[in-house]
């Protein structure tokens, strides 16, 4: 047995190839053995230190089947910008997603057949049926292994398939002998009575064309809209001259696209924001609110909404809005430049101060860009070096556009009071 598996190990090694393998390995780690993003493998255990907040806040009963790549952009503490989709643990984002009920079932399950099979096996003496279970339950521990690392159960339908197909493989084995004449299978009847059986087969057949009416209703919705909807990042792409001709078909689109796809909030967000460039406001306020009640954690439509409720006049419920989308999405550096730019703008002066001085403090890149949006903003220039924090990158990024529009005395104190700052 132990031969055959070397043999195994040298045919993949083999086909793959040792240069093949240790390039991967190579992207995920470097010369210490650690990763360049956070000191660990590919920053995973970062996020699976992340899901630990969401467990604590989501116990019971989790956040939600399916929910993880929405809900985890609030607790995300990696400075990366790369949206994490997954966990890289299936153990963890079922904990995440289903809390502590979807585990405790999936354990119960597992143990008990499990252990149920084995308890058969050690009563089985034939050579084929005490293979067949060993091949089993190496190919299951395998699976489940790996999934403390990958996320594989939900990269493809495949894989849960097999993982059950070896389930029902083990259990018929352990219920199965060799014989050349008598009974093979040890299986027992069912209990259940003909009612009960009638009553779960139908249940099981009627889900069928359920599931194909879903989704063929979302295959109609993505074929309906020409507008990206794979995430919020490229959601929208319509730009500020785009014509009305244009706007109105894209509004019927995403209409339609909403009517056979009605769960999914990114047709309600392109119908409020198309209405809204159209001058619909009551209608876009509806649409953005429908969007929001599908979900309610987006933090591109939050901030799509706070725009709209400023346009609006409602600074202050807008506010909130613009607050939320940033909570919504810790990391994202535009959305909070945004919010800062919008605070001082609209006149919540102090409020901007702060949120500007945080946003440059973890993000002194983005100085270039803020002072340029400030220059076209009412905010008065004597305040504008009150929005920069105690680093010297982001002031010598100010002192150098004073040099630039001439303003060599402020410029040349400015430059001293970033050099003040220059071992921060």
């Amino acid at each position: 047995f132990i031969a055959l598996v070397i043999l195994l190990a040298g045919i993949v090694i083999g086909t793959t190839g040792i240069d093949t393998m240790d390039a991967r390995f190579g992207s995920l780690v470097d010369e210490q053995g650690l990763s360049q993003q956070g000191e660990t493998i590919s920053g995973r255990i970062e996020t699976w230190q992340d899901c630990l907040d969401i467990i604590t806040d989501f116990p019971l009963t989790g956040s939600g089947l399916g929910t993880f790549f929405a809900i985890y952009p609030a607790y995300k503490t990696i400075t990366s910008e790369t949206p994490v989709r997954q966990v890289h643990n299936e153990y963890l984002e079922m904990a995440t997603d289903g809390g502590f009920i979807a585990i405790a079932l999936i354990a119960v399950f597992l143990l008990l057949l499990l252990r149920k099979n084995y308890l058969l096996y050690r009563q089985r003496r034939d050579s084929f049926v005490r293979h067949l279970y060993l091949g089993t339950q190496t190919g299951i521990i395998a699976l489940l292994l790996h999934s403390i690392t990958d996320y594989q159960f939900r990269q493809t339908s495949a894989v849960p398939l097999y993982f059950f197909f070896l389930l029902g493989l083990q259990t018929v084995a352990v219920h199965s002998r060799q014989s050349t004449s008598g009974r093979t299978c040890l299986l027992t009847k069912s209990t259940l009575n003909s009612t009960v059986r009638a009553m779960v087969c139908a249940g099981l057949v009627a889900l069928i064309p359920l599931t194909i009416l879903f989704h063929s209703g979302e295959m109609i919705g993505l074929a309906s809209f020409d507008q990206p909807v794979s995430g919020e990042s490229d959601l929208f792409n319509f730009g500020q001259d785009t014509d009305q001709p244009t706007l109105a078909r894209w509004q019927q689109q995403a209409e339609r696209a909403a009517k056979y796809d009605p769960l999914n909030p990114i047709y309600r967000t392109a119908l409020a924001y198309t209405a809204q460039a159209l001058g619909q406001d009551e209608q876009a306020k509806q649409a953005y609110t429908a969007a929001l009640k599908l979900d309610p954690v987006s933090a591109n439509t939050l901030q799509l909404y706070g725009e709209f409720l400023s346009s609006q006049g409602e600074g202050d419920e807008a506010q909130r809005f613009f607050e939320a989308s940033v909570e919504r999405d810790r990391n994202a550096r535009e959305r909070q430049l945004v919010y800062a730019y919008w605070l001082l703008g609209q006149g919540y002066v102090d409020k901007g101060i702060t949120v500007a001085k945080a946003m440059l403090e973890h993000y002194p890149d983005l100085a270039e860009s803020f002072l340029g949006m400030l220059s076209n903003s009412p905010l008065p220039p004597e305040l504008i070096p009150q929005t920069m924090p105690d680093r010297g990158a982001p002031r010598i990024v100010y002192a150098g556009l004073l040099e630039k529009a001439g303003e060599l005395d402020a410029a040349a104190t400015a430059y001293d009071l970033a050099l003040s700052f220059a071992d921060k």
